[in-house]
């Protein structure tokens, strides 16, 4: 019997590390019953990534054990974020 595939999150997230993106400073959500994924990076990670800004609607969150808010970013398919990071990889060589 072949081993189950890798859940698409797990997909999902390992691409983002190749893409650039620091495994600690994002989530994946996947709703199967929806077919949707939902990514959430933080402000941080995003910068580091040198994601742009503009382009990620930001939302203030509070998170346990924090002593303030912490600034993350929405994508609501991850595709964007490997397209954003392959602009800057143009725009920077």
């Amino acid at each position: 019997m072949p081993p189950e595939p890798p859940p698409l999150e797990q997909i999902i997230e390992q691409k983002l590390v190749a893409c650039g993106l620091s495994s600690s400073g994002f989530t994946v959500t996947y709703q199967d019953e929806l077919q949707s994924i939902e990514v959430v990076i933080s402000d941080e990670v995003r910068a580091t990534a040198s994601l742009p800004a503009a382009t990620l609607p930001a939302q203030e969150v509070t998170i346990r054990g924090r002593n303030e808010p912490m600034i993350v970013r929405t994508v609501a398919a991850a595709r964007e974020i490997s397209a954003m990071v392959n602009e800057e990889k143009v725009a920077a060589a």
